[in-house]
């Protein structure tokens, strides 16, 4: 992806890593957000062009988190900040921009890569980002009236959708129903 490493020239600096002063550019993923979403609009790319870009180039360095077992959570968060884009389209570019850097091949890398995409695929997320489970006809069906709360509610429900604890529409209502006791 042409935008990927926008961010590089106002994060790049020589410092020492791993014993030897080397060229690095930490953050540059973050700082080329503003700038891809800055030169698309400048092209004449759509709106909806630009809000499937941005993520990937946000993301693009999630692999170097030095995590090789990334858990659901992570994966789940990872899969909703990337929305409209997936978790194979990240893949993607993560692999491209490893592959453009020959000589430098990291067996590593990929197999992160690799973990990243078989979970995602585990968890049925590597197209798509999860939809929340919980609805206002749950909170209608419990007798709660429409208003401001609702979006909390189901905001908090998704947050715990998110973190594993609601996995399907029972455990979702069941939550919900815990949650009002409070």
């Amino acid at each position: 992806m042409l935008a990927h490493d926008f961010g590089k020239p106002s994060t790049t600096s020589r410092a020492e890593k791993r014993g030897q002063l080397r060229w690095i550019s930490p953050g540059h993923e973050t700082a080329g957000g503003p700038l891809t979403e800055t030169f698309l609009h400048r092209i004449g790319s759509p709106n909806d062009t630009v809000e499937y870009v941005r993520p990937l180039v946000v993301n693009h360095m999630v692999q170097h988190s030095g995590q090789i077992e990334y858990s659901d959570t992570s994966v789940r968060r990872l899969a909703r900040r990337l929305a409209p884009a997936s978790i194979d389209e990240l893949c993607l570019v993560m692999r491209a921009d490893h592959d453009g850097r020959p000589p430098i091949h990291s067996p590593e890398t990929l197999k992160r890569i690799d973990a990243l995409q078989q979970k995602a695929q585990e968890l049925a997320l590597a197209s798509t980002a999860p939809k929340p489970l919980m609805l206002g006809r749950h909170l209608l069906a419990l007798g709660l009236k429409p208003g401001p709360r609702f979006k909390l509610l189901l905001d908090e429900a998704f947050e715990a959708q998110l973190e594993g604890v609601i996995s399907d529409e029972v455990s979702g209502v069941n939550w919900l129903k815990k949650y009002l006791q409070k």
